[in-house]
């Protein structure tokens, strides 16, 4: 994929590829006086940002999803819902902007450093953070999904 059809429909796989090409023109010496390697890391630098965005959006998403579910604590649940709902609309641009993106997403990282953000959190209410999975319970598609919340474990609403 390449091209200016690729520019809208992926940029991180424009980026990618762009990065390439120039790497490529760089190497055969066809234009003389640009600075082909600079400019080739700073299109894929573009991309990489992207996906350093996303993950970012994400593991804080899920670190907000997880003090819902597990937090007996009332009084910050709106401000951790309205975290949610930003990081899902970050995530969710970026990646229907760049659906080469998904591929690239390490979610377990997400989750794991997510996990590792909540269970401060939860430590510091006092309600504990032992409980918490060690794998991801929830899925990609939920965690971006407007309309899906976890269930609290403490009842709350």
């Amino acid at each position: 994929m390449t091209g200016p059809t690729a520019y809208f429909d992926d940029f991180f796989r424009w980026t990618q590829e762009q990065g390439r090409l120039l790497e490529a023109a760089a190497r055969s010496g066809a234009v003389v006086g640009l600075d082909f390697e600079n400019l080739a890391e700073e299109v894929c630098g573009l991309g990489r940002a992207q996906k350093r965005a996303v993950q970012w959006a994400l593991t804080r998403a899920i670190e907000y999803l997880i003090k819902l579910e597990y937090s007996p604590d009332h009084l910050p649940r709106e401000n951790w819902e309205e975290a949610v709902i930003a990081n899902r609309f970050i995530a969710g641009d970026a990646l229907a902007a760049s659906p080469g993106l998904k591929a690239e997403i390490d979610f377990e990282r997400a989750y794991r450093d997510g996990r590792r953000m909540a269970m401060v959190g939860l430590d510091l209410e006092g309600s504990g953070s032992r409980a918490l999975p060690a794998a991801c319970p929830y899925t990609l598609d939920q965690i971006l999904d407007e309309a899906w919340w976890p269930v609290n474990r403490r009842g709350l609403p």
